[in-house]
């Protein structure tokens, strides 16, 4: 038997895949708190609204699971969350001879072994690297809103932890944007999130320990919030903060920077652009090839970062045809400027995507994405 889950609000799901014939008399859940509560709860039958949620997500697997899981009868059960801070759930059938057994989950992305991590190693395996988080938007948003919650209200938490809590509050941006969802306490989390800055080290190379990185990585997701929440001024002028980072002096250039850097200074020239402000569509545009030749010029041997430099190349050339276009006066339309967007854009969910094209440009038209923003 295998399982998956999602949670939504104070609710969890499960989908368990049976293999045998007998349907399970009961199977159970185990609530595991992270300051040692514990508890044991029948799972009742699910209703069919979490049954449309489970099947999406079992839509989503890839095909060598699906194709396992094809034959096995399907059961959803779900039951509300307990008001503690929950740190692990796993679940468990009757089994023959009165002998429990665990049911293990299917996949690590659609898991709930660690929704609060409490050091850097859980952190690092269970959430802060997207190929380890849950792949459910709204479940990704709830532990990330967890962990916010448990470590604001904490004393004396480990300063190794210091640079994972800050990206939980990106995380939780980022998932709030995908899910559609809004961040009521946004700026209560920005004190928060400069107050952790202030007390670390600078002297860390790692992407999720560095400051600077961070805050960088909190910008980006901040004016891609803007956007969800239709303010593109406000999107335009947190990517130029971002921006003003690169002028900043004492600063040490990291490759790592560029990532985030060139997509800011992208959407920058994007915006300018589609504003018929041509010299700061240029300015940027050029800032963000300048930004792509300093992170290559950094010659690193990491092989993930060089990997990732692909991603700031695909912006210093969107960058590229953008200055070609000002230089030659050769203009670019609404529709060469939405596929340039797509290229500055971290969040690549279509309604959000549609979003931000309708927003920015006024003679864009896609009647599939203008339907999905309507529905």
């Amino acid at each position: 038997m295998k399982c998956i889950s999602y949670i939504d609000e104070d609710e969890v799901a499960f989908r368990v895949y049976n293999a045998e014939d007998r349907v399970p008399k009961a199977v159970f859940v185990r609530f595991i708190g992270a300051d040692g509560e514990m508890q044991v709860e029948k799972l009742a039958k699910a209703e069919e609204r979490f049954s449309v949620r489970l099947q999406g997500l079992e839509e989503g697997l890839g095909e060598k699971h699906r194709a396992k899981f094809a034959p096995y009868r399907r059961i959803d059960y779900s039951i509300k969350l307990p008001d503690y801070h929950v740190k692990s759930i796993k679940l468990f059938n009757d089994g023959e001879g009165g002998q429990s057994r665990e049911i293990g989950w299917m996949t690590t992305d659609l898991a709930l072994t660690e929704m609060l991590p409490s050091t850097k190693v859980e952190f690092r395996e269970f959430f802060s690297f997207a190929s380890n988080r849950h792949r459910d938007a709204q479940t990704s948003q709830f532990v990330a809103r967890s962990i916010l919650r448990y470590y604001q209200a904490k004393e004396n938490v480990d300063p190794e932890l210091f640079g994972y809590i800050v990206n939980a509050v990106v995380i939780l941006i980022y998932k709030s944007i995908e899910a559609g969802n809004t961040v009521d306490d946004l700026e209560d989390l920005w004190t928060f999130a400069n107050t952790t800055l202030a007390k670390m080290p600078e002297d860390r190379s790692s992407v999720r320990e560095e400051p600077l990185q961070l805050k960088i990585s909190y910008l980006t997701a901040l004016w891609h919030y803007r956007i969800s929440q239709g303010d593109v001024d406000k999107a335009l002028e947190t990517a130029e903060t971002a921006t003003e980072i690169y002028f900043s002096s004492g600063v040490n250039f990291r490759l790592t920077y560029g990532y985030n850097l060139c997509k800011c200074m992208l959407f920058c020239a994007i915006v300018y652009y589609a504003r018929d402000n041509r010299k700061s569509a240029a300015k940027y545009a050029r800032l963000t090839v300048d930004c792509f030749v300093k992170a290559v010029n950094c010659r690193t041997v990491n092989s993930i970062w060089f990997n990732e430099l692909e991603v700031s190349h695909r912006s210093a050339s969107a960058a590229t045809r953008i200055l070609e276009s000002v230089t030659k006066e050769k203009p670019m339309t609404d529709a060469d400027l939405a596929r340039e967007l797509s290229v500055a854009l971290r969040v690549s969910e279509s309604t959000f995507v549609a979003k931000a094209r309708t927003l920015l440009f006024k003679n864009y038209k896609n009647k599939e994405e203008v339907s999905a923003i309507a529905g």
